[in-house]
């Protein structure tokens, strides 16, 4: 014969096993649950969009109207600095030779 505190130890094991088993399967129904009306509120909203949205099968997408093209490329003005290496080098008969 086992004791009795084997005997205890088990039936109390075994018990707070079967209410921690029961208690998740039914919290894991109530989180589906949840969920699952979530998704179905979150799809008939997305429904009640796309049915005030005309259908037009086989359509090009409107895209915006392009900005006008310039002939002329944009010229952007040279720093100070810049201008001052421009000036120096022409300055020069020759360019600088690597050293």
């Amino acid at each position: 014969m086992t004791s009795l505190h084997a005997r205890l130890l088990a039936w109390l094991l075994g018990g707070v096993l079967v209410v921690g088993a029961v208690g998740g399967f039914i919290v894991y129904r109530n989180a589906l649950r949840e969920a699952d009306g979530f998704y179905d509120y979150q799809l008939e909203q997305t429904a009640l969009i796309l049915r005030d949205e005309p259908v037009e099968y086989g359509a090009v997408p409107r895209l915006p109207p392009a900005a006008p093209i310039s002939t002329t490329p944009a010229r952007s003005e040279p720093s100070s600095r810049a201008r001052s290496e421009l000036t120096r080098w022409a300055s020069t008969d020759s360019p600088r030779r690597a050293r």
